[in-house]
């Protein structure tokens, strides 16, 4: 099979698998216990909140968006948001909200792959290749392989937030758009959550669940929740 068949196969079942979760597993699709009901959540924070999202989206310096991105894909985005809300700060969106903005104000931006050029040359001192680091971290993670070769024999571990972040890459880049088989936002988020928190262990499933992200913003359709 032919490298870019075999990216397509690795693609459907990305989506397929996420489906198949969704389908079998209705409890997937449930709000994690420790969200904040919606009704302890004033329409004054909700609003401070898309206001953030809108920053983020338009307005923040790039630096400050690779930043935020960094965190996401560290998986301490919701760590810091649950710190800022314990101090008072509530304006602070959930990470499963945040990251899918900051990963679309990097797309826009055209900087989609910058994130892995320099984990590339972090852990093996050059680029070469990092164009196709994403797809990659897909191909691993959908065989069940929490590593990604790196090349001279090196592999890099792939977490749960990163698997997130290679796979809202990859549909991006690709032009993926939206179709009747991909879940909506109230699935997604839920599993977001998990996955940006480093609290899921299917690899693959964060994958999809970004890829699909992915095919979202290339449609148009909106990432958050408020």
């Amino acid at each position: 099979m032919r490298a870019g068949c075999h990216r397509l196969v690795l693609w459907g079942s990305a989506v397929q698998k996420l489906a198949l979760v969704l389908t079998l597993f209705g409890i997937a699709i449930l709000p994690p216990a420790w969200a904040q009901p919606a009704a302890t959540v004033t329409s004054e924070v909700q609003r401070d909140r898309a206001e953030m999202l809108a920053y983020l989206l338009k307005e923040a310096r790039p630096e400050q968006v690779l930043n935020s991105r960094k965190r996401c894909a560290s998986g301490v985005a919701q760590d810091a948001t649950d710190r800022s809300r314990v101090i008072g700060w509530t304006a602070l969106p959930d990470a499963a909200d945040q990251c899918p903005t900051v990963l679309l104000r990097q797309a826009r931006d055209g900087l989609l792959l910058g994130l892995y050029r320099d984990l590339l040359v972090e852990l093996s001192g050059q680029s070469a290749g990092h164009e196709q680091l994403p797809a990659a971290i897909g191909g691993a993670v959908m065989r069940g392989a929490n590593q990604v070769p790196i090349g001279n024999q090196r592999a890099a571990a792939v977490t749960a937030a990163l698997a997130l972040d290679a796979g809202f890459t990859v549909a991006y880049q690709k032009g993926e758009r939206m179709n009747a088989g991909m879940p909506p936002l109230a699935a997604l988020r839920p599993i977001a959550d998990r996955c940006l928190r480093q609290q899921e262990s299917d690899l693959g499933l964060c994958y999809a669940t970004g890829y699909t992200l992915g095919a979202r913003a290339v449609s148009g359709q909106p990432l958050a929740s408020l």
